[in-house]
């Protein structure tokens, strides 16, 4: 029997999202990625229209993803590691500036992409966008 469930997130940053119906039909409402799984969500988010909202972070202004970047029109939430040794304040905000989405989302945080403190977080972008 087949089931309705699509991926589910980790607190790694993988794929979070929810798939309903079955074939061509089926509903992908978000994603949330952080790091590698920015670099795969950005571009994603770019070419399939069923995801109609995201969260990314811990990802730098690297050329494939501020073209795909330029291509987002969805609402996003950006999460900005502040003190990351690895991903420069100058890149993230480069990138965060490059997404065409008129609805946008900087969540500064103090420390590096290796720990997000989802507590401290502010974060009501898919209930504001799901209703």
């Amino acid at each position: 029997m087949a089931t309705d469930r699509g991926p589910s997130a980790t607190s790694s940053g993988s794929t979070r999202c929810s798939a309903r119906g079955s074939g061509a039909s089926r509903s992908i409402p978000w994603y949330t990625g952080m790091t590698l799984a920015s670099a795969i969500g950005i571009p994603l988010a770019a070419a399939e229209p069923r995801i109609r909202a995201a969260s990314f972070g811990g990802i730098g202004a690297h050329a494939f993803v501020l073209a795909a970047a330029r291509e987002v029109t969805i609402p996003i939430e950006f999460l900005f590691p502040l003190d990351d040794a690895e991903i420069t304040r100058a890149s993230q905000l480069e990138l965060f500036d490059a997404f065409a989405s008129t609805e946008k989302v900087l969540l500064g945080f103090p420390g590096s992409h290796f720990r997000v403190p989802a507590e401290r977080l502010d974060t009501r972008l898919f209930p504001r966008t799901f209703g």
